[in-house]
């Protein structure tokens, strides 16, 4: 076979040599015929360069040299730029507000297409964003970067971004957006090699949802694959690619991979011997672009036409799609009909930009309660009668940026805007943090001064108390440590020391993050106070030689104990010993914290997060509680006064445990980016009246989430959908300073029709004397159904600005196709007949109005038993996992630790009663037991089997089961031990 260098296609050139002359710079031609055209004049080296993200020049062809890829989550993402910083994506999704979304969608392409001109056209167009991953559970590392619980929420805020982001022109998009990350992602533990089980009702009504609809409605025109697996299938070889998102949804776009994504098929998920497999296989299931290193990208696609898994059309198929998306970006236009050629550097974060991000953070900010002390709500507060505000906590001085953010060239924290508001008289302010000394287990300090480079070291201080250090506890293992005197952070640097030197706490890898394990001072005959510090890699600190604090790099055995683990004993003699620090405290956080609040007429305490501490890309949380440090500080404030104010900021909810009762006024608010401080305190003095919704439920204990890897959100009872238990807050809940009353709700019609649109009119009334916000909730619930449907989902809403002493009226309008629900048994969209409650009301548990609806459709139809079922189209199931199948369906499985387990089969219609057997496609990795009944679960039971494994790993066999028929129509319930896998049944007539 010849090697990939002779197969050389030499380009069409006509007599002038002139680039200009070819077809696919030809712009009468549509965007499909002049990537057609540029892509078969490409050499087969070169196509193969141009399937990484960072694609080569051709000059030859006048192709430039473009990058694809890039971040804009909450803002452009420009190294080197100040760009409009923005609230996080969950403080974006807390305003409910898709006409903001397009504004801020628009000016994040503004500002890239500056930056894509004075970078002389390199790249910055197709930008990774947004992330619309379902958040089904809290615990979600990346929780922050996501737009809540329920999927039409999602894509419709989404979907606002991506309109904005691409544009208005028609003919030339101005950026390309690339929703992320196709699909059911939604934890970070083993996110590489992980998979997520996803029941085909559940895929589609749930998971798939906002990727649809930002593909169908508004037109994305590039998405990227997830890491995870699904049922088995890893996301960027999943047949969805093309049978869903390239047929049935039409995407004329292109389908990139995460950065990397393609290697771990090999690599981690074990799929595919060699990367050239990999490369092949996922190109072949539809991805165009691979996010990786040219070189490896270059050498799996050589290896792979060389060895025969892939042929030149499958590259000319991914790359006409990117290039398809390049023409409609206008690269090969002539310069003079740009229409954005006016977008230059005075655009970027100018006032209009600066007006929206404040705009954007106040209609973030939720006002979750607001009680009555001393006959009067705490909140708004009058900043002409108070005389006094203690500020408290470790947020309130600080404007943290996550992993996603833009730099922005200013940034104001609630601490500088309150002053600016109140003047520094009136602010009492303290971070809450204990200040203090580190002491070596010689009883020597430990610290930088006189260090020119911040390295910490034993010293003998001539005060006797040492350097302070600000220590603050994020909570669950996460501390920090802020010199006073430098004002650094410390960190870890390249040569395993110990160093103040970091001006913020920020990386992929967070060196400032350090973990305590408390020392026993009885048995370790040490100080109380003294703990054994670990590094961010785990690695315990000892002292070098030269009294230098150092990771003890050989000591890895230590590594693995659980941040809250004592170091044992043994381990604090000998060489290489981790050191016993001991944290003197100088200065009480808490106790400055309280003297503080003692003397103000108000205490607001800023709490939460840190972005890149608490929970992260690849770190999912634990514990979803407030830390136990930050619940201590807030408890003894509001002890010391009453009127505490708590500000939660933070991308994720919290529990908050009896503090959601005690606390008389709370406010929360995502991490809000360059104008969060003077959004708070708009909203905090009473200028801005807050109007933000929880996109996510807040639960009020963490048994009621289950397992993180359950995906089965029916089953599991999880999201404002399914859970039916006490929560803190519920989905779409925040209050306002203003009365809102809801007056009427009329429709168009009391039975809806196939073909048909119901018209529903809400009249919203504002009681107050001044304009105000509401954001006005419709939900719909079916009466009863075949199927265990939601206790209720979100049908449609709308934020509306009402003047005071006005009534507001708003005409929602739903489809019949809004009442559908996936049918599992036939794998297809149907309205069942029903009747269904419509309600409105400002958040999910409270509706104020609302009314019957008659549903005209079709009946459930019981299951064919003499047809082959597909063994994953149960209507539900419990303890059952999903996973790979040699038939298109995907197989279904158990383990122990799932519990209890069964699979709902629903109604089948038998004919009469008559002996029969139960065929099925199985595979048992050791001997299994199934049980057939119906009715219920392992009662009524017609047949019983043991199945017994075979010698080749992974060999499918046929199973016949004899059992006795019951006649009629029953339902129809599978049970199984661990070990055994089902692909498909049938019944068979004797």
């Amino acid at each position: 076979m010849k090697s990939i260098k002779d197969k050389v296609v030499p380009a069409v050139l006509n007599k002038q040599n002139d680039n200009t002359q070819y077809r696919y710079m030809d712009t009468s031609l549509s965007a499909d015929e002049r990537a057609r055209d540029l892509v078969k004049r490409l050499t087969l080296s070169e196509k193969i360069l141009m399937m990484a993200s960072r694609q080569m020049a051709v000059p030859r062809l006048g192709i430039p040299e473009f990058h694809i890829g890039g971040e804009a989550a909450h803002g452009l993402v420009a190294h080197g730029e100040f760009t409009t910083v923005f609230p996080q994506t969950h403080g974006l999704a807390c305003t409910w507000d898709d006409e903001l979304l397009e504004e801020i969608g628009k000016t994040i392409s503004d500002e890239a297409r500056a930056i894509y001109y004075k970078r002389s056209n390199l790249g910055g167009l197709c930008l990774w964003a947004p992330t619309i991953d379902m958040e089904r559970d809290p615990r979600w590392g990346r929780t922050e970067e996501a737009y809540g619980e329920d999927p039409l929420l999602a894509a419709l805020l989404a979907g606002a971004f991506v309109k904005g982001m691409q544009g208005d022109h028609g003919s030339c998009l101005k950026t390309v957006p690339s929703p992320k990350h196709f699909y059911a992602n939604n934890n970070e533990y083993k996110r590489g090699s992980c998979s997520a089980s996803i029941s085909p009702r559940l895929r589609h009504e749930y998971y798939l949802k906002p990727f649809e609809i930002l593909i169908r409605r508004f037109g994305a025109k590039s998405m990227m694959t997830a890491y995870n697996a699904i049922n088995g299938t890893p996301a960027m070889v999943h047949r969805d690619l093309l049978e869903l998102v390239k047929g049935q949804w039409q995407m004329n776009g292109f389908i990139v991979s995460d950065g990397g994504a393609f290697t771990q098929l090999s690599d981690l998920h074990g799929l595919y011997p060699d990367y050239a497999h990999a490369i092949a296989a996922a190109i072949k299931a539809g991805v165009d672009n691979l996010t990786d290193e040219v070189d490896i990208v270059k050498q799996a696609v050589s290896a792979a036409l060389d060895q025969g898994l892939l042929n030149e059309s499958h590259l000319d198929r991914a790359l006409e799609n990117v290039f398809r998306v390049r023409m409609m970006l206008g690269q090969f236009d002539p310069p003079e009909t740009d229409p954005y050629k006016y977008l230059d550097e005075t655009l970027i974060w100018d006032k209009s930009s600066k007006k929206l991000a404040l705009k954007a953070a106040e209609k973030s900010i939720v006002l979750l309660k607001n009680s009555r002390v001393d006959q009067s709500k705490v909140l708004p507060l009058d900043p002409l009668k108070l005389e006094s505000l203690a500020l408290i906590g470790p947020l309130a001085s600080v404007v943290f940026r996550d992993w996603y953010t833009g730099k922005g060239a200013y940034s104001i924290n609630p601490l500088s805007a309150i002053i600016d508001r109140l003047g520094a008289h009136r602010v009492n302010y303290t971070d809450g943090s204990d200040y203090v000394s580190f002491q070596a287990s010689d009883g020597q300090f430990i610290g930088t001064k006189g260090t020119y480079n911040g390295i910490m070291l034993k010293q003998r201080p001539a005060d006797n108390v040492g350097e302070l250090f600000r220590h603050t506890d994020w909570g669950f293992g996460n501390h920090t440590f802020q010199s006073l005197f430098t004002g650094y952070y410390l960190g870890l640097n390249r040569d395993s020391k110990l160093e103040a030197a970091a001006s913020d706490v920020w990386g992929w890898h967070v060196k400032e993050r350090f973990a305590l394990c408390p020392l026993n001072s009885e048995t370790d005959g040490l100080e109380s106070g003294a703990y054994y510090f670990r590094c961010w890699n785990n690695m315990p600190v000892g002292l070098d030689e030269n009294g230098v604090l150092t990771a003890i790099l050989e000591r890895d055995d230590i590594s693995t104990l659980n941040d809250l683990e004592e170091i044992p004993r043994d381990y604090l003699s000998g060489k290489n010993s981790p050191e016993a620090i001991s944290l003197n405290i100088v200065e009480d956080g808490i106790a400055k914290a309280v003297k503080a609040a003692k003397k103000s007429e108000v205490a607001v305490v800023f709490l939460g997060s840190h972005p890149l501490l608490s929970a992260k890309e690849e770190i999912d949380r634990y514990d979803i509680s407030l830390p136990p440090a930050q619940m201590e500080l807030l408890r003894a404030v509001h002890q010391a006064n009453p009127k505490t104010v708590a500000v939660l900021v933070s991308g994720f909810p919290y529990i908050l445990g009896d503090l959601a009762d005690k606390i008389p006024a709370i406010l929360y608010m995502a991490h809000g980016g360059q104008e969060a401080g003077n959004a708070i305190a708009n909203v905090l003095f009473g200028d801005v009246s807050p109007a933000g919704r929880l996109p996510m439920t807040w639960y009020k204990d963490m048994k009621d989430l289950g397992d993180i890897m359950d995906y089965d959100i029916v089953g599991a009872n999880k999201t404002y959908r399914y859970f039916s238990g006490e929560v803190h807050y519920p989905f779409g809940y925040g209050l306002s300073y203003l009365p809102f009353d809801y007056k009427m709700i009329s429709a168009s019609t009391a039975i809806l029709r196939p073909g048909e649109n119901l018209r529903v009119t809400v009249d919203v009334a504002n009681l107050g004397s001044i304009q105000g916000e509401e954001v006005v909730q419709l939900y719909k619930q079916c009466e009863s159904s075949a199927l265990k449907r939601p206790l209720k989902e979100l049908a449609v809403f709308k934020r509306i600005s009402i003047p005071g002493k006005t009534t507001s009226k708003l005409v929602f309008e739903l489809s019949y196709e809004d009442f559908q629900v996936w049918d599992p048994v036939r794998s297809e969209w149907f309205v069942e007949r029903g009747i269904w409650t419509i309600m409105a009301g400002p958040n999910s548990a409270e509706y104020k109005c609302g009314f019957k609806l008659e549903v005209q459709g079709c009946q459930f139809l019981p299951r064919k038993p003499f047809e082959w079922n597909r063994a994953d189209s149960f209507l539900e199931s419990r303890g059952i996992l999903l996973g790979a199948s040699p038939v298109e369906s995907s197989s279904v499985f158990t383990k122990p630790e799932l519990g209890e387990s069964f699979l709902d089969y629903g109604l089948v219609e038998w004919g009469e009663k008559q002996e029969a057997f139960l065929e099925l496609l199985v595979y048992a990795e050791k001997k299994a037991f199934m049980v057939v009944s119906i009715d219920e679960p392992q009662e009524n039971v017609i047949g019983r089997g043991v199945v017994m494994p075979r010698e080749k790993a992974n060999d499918w066999q046929t199973l016949k089961l004899d059992l006795a028929l019951p006649g009629g129509i029953t339902k129809f319930y599978v049970t199984m031990s661990d070990g055994l896998k089902i692909a498909q049944f049938r019944f068979v007539k004797k």
